[in-house]
C-alpha cells in the first residue's frame, strides 16, 4: 500500500531538493481533490454590463483542492452566447487549445 498520492523524490537525486518542494506543495492538494469537490469561496460573479467586458471581482477559489486566486476583467466573445468561465491552478488566461466548447457558440 502506497502512503502517498505523489511518487515520494529520491534523496540520492540531484535535484532531490527542488523535487521535495514540489511533492510537498502539491501532496496535500492532492489528497483533499479526493475528499472534495472543487469549489469557489467568494468573488468569481457580474451582473450584465455594456459592452463585451465583465469585471467579476476577486476571486478565491479551491480547483481541485489548490488554493488559488484571480482578479481582474474578461473580454466576452459576443454577448449571444451563455458563457461559461473557469479557473484553474495552473493558468490565468486562456484555456489550453484541446479544451472544446459546447455547445458550439451561437453566431
Amino acid at each position: 500500500m502506497t502512503a502517498t498520492i505523489n511518487t515520494l523524490p529520491d534523496p540520492s537525486s540531484a535535484t532531490f531538493s527542488s523535487a521535495l518542494q514540489t511533492f510537498l506543495q502539491q501532496e496535500a492538494a492532492n489528497r483533499d481533490v479526493l475528499r472534495q469537490v472543487s469549489s469557489i469561496v467568494s468573488g468569481g460573479l457580474h451582473g450584465t454590463a455594456a459592452g463585451l467586458v465583465g469585471s467579476p471581482g476577486s476571486v478565491v477559489a479551491f480547483p481541485g483542492g489548490y488554493y488559488t486566486t484571480e482578479s481582474g476583467s474578461i473580454t466576452y466573445s459576443d454577448s449571444k452566447s451563455n458563457i461559461w468561465v473557469v479557473i484553474g491552478k495552473d493558468t490565468t488566461t486562456s484555456p489550453p487549445s484541446n479544451w472544446s466548447v459546447y455547445p458550439a457558440p451561437i453566431t
